[in-house]
């Protein structure tokens, strides 16, 4: 008779070990430590390499304020993610560009983002963005977001059979990765 409830009591303890371990594991999840103000201006200028002007703490959310060449925007993060929820141009700048001084890439002033509520750049800019970093023929375009930031994906194949993929942010016009394929 012992026999008959030895199982049943080892099956019982193990679901009761194993759904006190998950448990455990989904309040440490949902336990993580809020987003810090430092952590919202570090997220925000990895992405978009401006000038942090001002960040707000909201209840649930971050405000940060940035200025790139292109404009003055407003970017909305998550305060328990990270994540960016929104991004708004405030005020567009007219770039100025030095006549005497040699342009580098890295200076390169980067396509005004239309007035729409969006700022998406054209498709038409992010592939003229593209061929000026690689020579070839545009085979593909496409617009993803990834983690609330837009990104336009364009293939170009140039004539050694080699095809690059060129991730440029669709907000900035900046190129994020360029990746080869042969």
């Amino acid at each position: 008779m012992r026999k008959k409830f030895i199982k049943p009591f080892i099956i019982f303890i193990s679901i009761v070990v194993l759904t006190f371990a998950i448990w455990q594991l989904f309040q440490y999840k949902t336990l993580a430590e809020p987003v810090t103000t430092a952590d919202a201006e570090n997220i925000v200028t990895d992405i978009y390499k401006g000038e942090i002007k001002e960040v707000t703490n909201t209840t649930k959310n971050f405000i940060v304020t940035i200025e790139l060449n292109t404009g003055t925007y407003e970017i909305k993060l998550d305060r328990q993610s990270g994540d960016i929820l929104k991004v708004s141009r405030l005020k567009e700048v007219e770039p100025n560009v030095d006549k005497e001084k040699p342009v580098k890439q890295d200076d390169a002033i980067l396509p005004t983002p239309n007035d729409d509520a969006n700022i998406i750049i054209p498709k038409e800019e992010a592939v003229n963005i593209a061929l000026k970093e690689v020579k070839g023929d545009v085979d593909d375009v496409d617009f993803e977001e990834e983690d609330g930031i837009s990104y336009y994906f364009i293939e170009i194949e140039r004539s050694d059979d080699m095809e690059a993929t060129i991730q440029i942010n669709a907000v900035t016009g900046e190129i994020k990765t360029i990746t080869w394929d042969d």
